[in-house]
C-alpha cells in the first residue's frame, strides 16, 4: 500500500504459464506455436538428457531445411510439409516428445 520511495520501476510483461512458458511435469496446453520456453525439470537425468539431445538434434534438422523450428515442429505435425531426407525425423521425434506432455485443458 505505501511503496519505498527510492523503489525502481521496472519494465515488464506477463507470460502466459499455461502455454508461453512451460514446465514439463506441468504440461502444456494450446498452440504449439505459443510455446518460447520449455523447461525440463524434475525429470529422471538420463530422461533429460535423451529429451534435450532431441530437441538439439530436431533444431540441427529444421536449419537444415532453413526454417525456424517451431515452424518445423507445427509443420511435421500437420503432414503438410514433411521434406525428404533422414534428418528430417529428428524434428518429428522432437514433436513426438512434445506431445507426451500436451495436456487436453489448461
Amino acid at each position: 500500500a505505501y511503496p519505498p520511495k527510492d523503489l525502481v520501476h521496472v519494465r515488464a510483461g506477463i507470460l502466459d504459464d499455461i502455454n508461453e512458458v512451460v514446465i514439463g511435469d506441468v504440461g502444456w496446453h494450446g498452440a504449439l506455436s505459443n510455446l518460447l520456453i520449455f523447461h525440463w525439470c524434475h525429470r529422471p537425468l538420463a530422461q533429460k538428457e535423451e529429451e534435450l539431445g532431441a530437441a538439439y538434434d530436431a533444431g540441427d534438422a529444421a536449419a537444415s531445411h532453413n526454417m525456424p523450428l517451431v515452424l518445423a515442429v507445427s509443420a511435421a505435425a500437420s503432414g503438410h510439409h514433411n521434406p525428404s531426407g533422414k534428418n528430417w525425423e529428428a524434428v518429428t521425434r522432437l514433436r513426438g516428445i512434445l506431445e507426451t506432455y500436451r495436456r487436453s485443458s489448461p
